[in-house]
């Protein structure tokens, strides 16, 4: 009897030891599956760079999105210059004053005017005012054309420039007419008009 006990626990013994056996070759076989530091690390770094590389492409359409912006301030900034420039061409070395449809323009049409304020010779429109009606300045003489009986001379404006008058009366222009005919400027305020023929 005892005989029998002896080998039953002996059997015990061994199935107790086969199992923990198993157990353990179960765990050593999950550790082969985890992660070493080393591929942590170079996931890690994978991810990195890609969040770099993110980083770098938003920074280039940033700078993208930055020269758009310049490119259209540059080209708003040549058409101002250019507007300028309109204003600049209506004179030249000389102007010639003519008669266009009734009234009086430079050569090129564009219409004149004359202000109730200023004097005989004597302009009264500076600095803001100028820049609403840039005066008809020459670096030469008045020249009258065909169909122009009044007396055209000039006289030195107090900003240096010199100025053209129509029987001694300042002559200009009005920024806001856009084109050769254009007469938006007359009667402005009550004090600004065309000048007709003969007028």
């Amino acid at each position: 009897m005892r005989k029998n006990w002896l080998l039953l626990t002996i059997a015990l013994l061994v199935a107790v030891v086969a199992i923990g056996a198993a157990a353990c070759s179960d765990n050593a076989d999950d550790g082969d599956e985890t992660p070493t530091a080393q591929q942590t690390n170079d996931a890690a770094g994978a991810a990195g760079n890609d969040a770099d590389d993110d980083m770098i492409d938003a920074d280039d359409d940033m700078i993208d999105a930055d020269d758009d912006m310049s490119d259209d301030a540059d080209d708003d900034m040549d058409g101002d210059a250019n507007d300028d420039n309109m204003v600049d061409d209506m004179a030249g070395d000389g102007a010639t004053v003519i008669i266009t449809d009734g009234i009086l323009t430079d050569s090129a049409g564009n219409t004149l005017y004359v202000w109730d304020n200023d004097g005989p010779g004597v302009s009264n429109c500076a600095d803001g005012c100028a820049g609403v009606w840039p005066p008809l300045t020459v670096a030469g003489e008045a020249t009258a054309g065909e169909g122009v009986d009044g007396v055209l001379a000039t006289f030195a404006r107090d900003d240096g420039d010199t100025q053209a008058t129509y029987n001694d009366r300042p002559l200009y222009y009005y920024a806001a007419d856009e084109a050769p005919g254009d007469r938006n400027g007359d009667g402005v305020g009550g004090s600004w008009h065309i000048v007709p023929a003969g007028g």
